[in-house]
């Protein structure tokens, strides 16, 4: 096997896609499937889809919406500039960032648990998603070297460009796979 694909699968950025990636499938996967839990009375497995999509929402929200903290990757390692839009989808984004992140039980709202809410809270998700998404293919489209896998110490341009390809691959394919979920694919 080629070390420059090894060092492809080693590299952060594809390793940042692919943590990105997951959060966003789970969302489509949970909202998908969790009424189908609750009317199988499958009730632990539903209490596991709202802890992992309250997780994943939140992790979502987190490099959508706020800055990146030293030890965080956000969308700015993805080799483009983006600011959270201002949309009604977006603020929202951020409520249930704020939601999902509340540690003192006497500030916790009542909310809806099921999965016409967790539908609304992905489609918002996935809104917001879609223009980070946008604008990295966007920059992506600049790799023109199909298959090949430059080395990255001698074309460091072409690596990151092969890089930011196959992220923009990756993400795609999760948000194509979660709208999917969560429209009655």
């Amino acid at each position: 096997m080629s070390t420059n694909f090894d060092a492809l699968m080693d590299s952060p950025g594809w390793k940042h896609a692919e943590h990105v990636a997951y959060s966003v499938r789970m969302l489509g996967d949970i909202t998908a499937g969790y009424d189908e839990a609750v009317d199988r009375e499958e009730f632990l497995h539903a209490r596991c889809m709202i802890d992992a999509f309250y997780v994943h929402l939140r992790l979502l929200a987190d490099f959508l919406m706020k800055s990146t903290k030293n030890r965080d990757f956000g969308p700015e390692d993805f080799g483009i500039v983006w600011t959270g839009p201002e949309t009604p989808e977006a603020n929202r984004l951020a409520e249930y960032w704020s939601r999902a992140s509340t540690e003192q039980l006497e500030d916790l709202e009542p909310f809806q648990v099921d999965g016409q809410a967790f539908h609304a809270m992905t489609a918002d998700a996935l809104s917001v998603f879609s223009g980070f998404l946008d604008q990295l293919e966007s920059k992506a489209a600049e790799w023109m070297g199909g298959v090949q896998i430059p080395n990255r110490g001698s074309d460091p341009d072409g690596w990151r460009l092969r890089v930011m390809a196959d992220q923009a691959a990756t993400l795609r394919g999760a948000f194509t796979a979660a709208a999917h979920a969560i429209n009655g694919g």
